[in-house]
């Protein structure tokens, strides 16, 4: 998912504060948030969540030690589902047929003005915030992906560090992992910025501008997003991972895949766009290993220890 410039403007994009405790808001779980205009830094530190429970930095408790750093995507490959096509079928599904404009989603530009659309259509049919809320949360996880994160969850002081890298947006992930109760799974949360406004409407911004990448849509680099957290958090912690190990299924899991050295694992859903996609474009310094659910992933971390 990506944005297209000129479809549409939001006039407020939004950071997400560090350690975000939800708070009530027109009867809506949100991440406490601040506004700033839409023209805003290069500071994309700012559009993610560090769970405190799960930091440990610094912390004796905390393995520096041979750790490695498992990174999720999560639209199909979390959660079994795409969260944006299931937010766009909402108001089919009750009888009001979406505009010419919108009745087509984006190829890879245009997700986050296309989902800023889709919402508006909502609301304007009544459809609120809660019951997008609800329907997320009633989605299913991909099979095996509730083992394999309790896996990484019960071994994080010791081996691990968790994280999700997602084009999705920061509420949907939010309401979901809560459902779950998945949040403290993991260290760090990467995606789009989002926050139910005043009235109850669901507003959501880009990750931030870049043109560099051309594998990658311009609101987010997933490549330079895990690269440049990577370096910071050596930087200020003094861990280097021995190792990476990335599961993901779109195709805009290929920009960090490439980025991937010698030592680490691209796990690639089967069949699915990103193991098409490496067909057309296997040049990846890493091994690839395809999964079909998260057991498959969990059996693979157990045997490398």
């Amino acid at each position: 998912m990506s944005s297209r410039p000129g479809m549409l403007t939001i006039r407020k994009i939004i950071r997400v504060f560090l350690v975000p405790p939800l708070v009530k808001s027109n009867s809506v779980n949100v991440l406490r948030t601040v506004f700033v205009p839409a023209a805003w830094p290069n500071q994309s530190r700012h559009h993610s969540t560090v769970y405190p429970r799960v930091r440990g930095m610094g912390s004796p408790a905390v393995s520096a030690a041979a750790r490695h750093l498992v990174v999720f995507d999560f639209d199909q490959t979390i959660v079994d589902v795409d969260t944006y096509t299931t937010v766009a079928q909402m108001a089919p599904l009750r009888g009001h047929a979406l505009p010419e404009q919108l009745a087509t989603a984006p190829k890879r530009e245009g997700w986050v003005e296309y989902i800023h659309a889709i919402l508006q259509f909502n609301y304007a049919n009544k459809i609120t915030s809660e019951e997008i809320r609800m329907k997320l949360q009633s989605l299913p996880l991909v099979p095996g992906m509730p083992e394999l994160l309790e896996y990484l969850r019960a071994n994080r002081l010791r081996l691990y560090d968790t994280v999700i890298l997602s084009d999705a947006n920061m509420c949907f992930i939010q309401w979901i992992l809560e459902k779950f109760r998945l949040s403290d799974c993991f260290l760090r949360v990467f995606s789009n910025p989002a926050e139910v406004d005043e009235k109850g409407h669901l507003l959501v911004g880009r990750y931030h501008e870049q043109t560099d990448c051309q594998l990658s849509p311009k609101n987010m680099c997933k490549g330079r997003v895990l690269q440049e957290w990577m370096a910071e958090r050596e930087r200020v912690t003094g861990i280097a991972y021995e190792s990476v190990y990335y599961v993901g299924d779109g195709e805009n899991d290929l920009c960090p895949g490439k980025r991937l050295t010698a030592r680490d694992i691209f796990f690639v859903r089967r069949d699915f766009p990103l193991a098409r996609k490496l067909v057309e474009s296997p040049d990846v310094q890493c091994a690839v290993e395809l999964w079909s659910d998260g057991i498959d992933v969990m059996k693979r971390l157990k045997e490398l220890g």
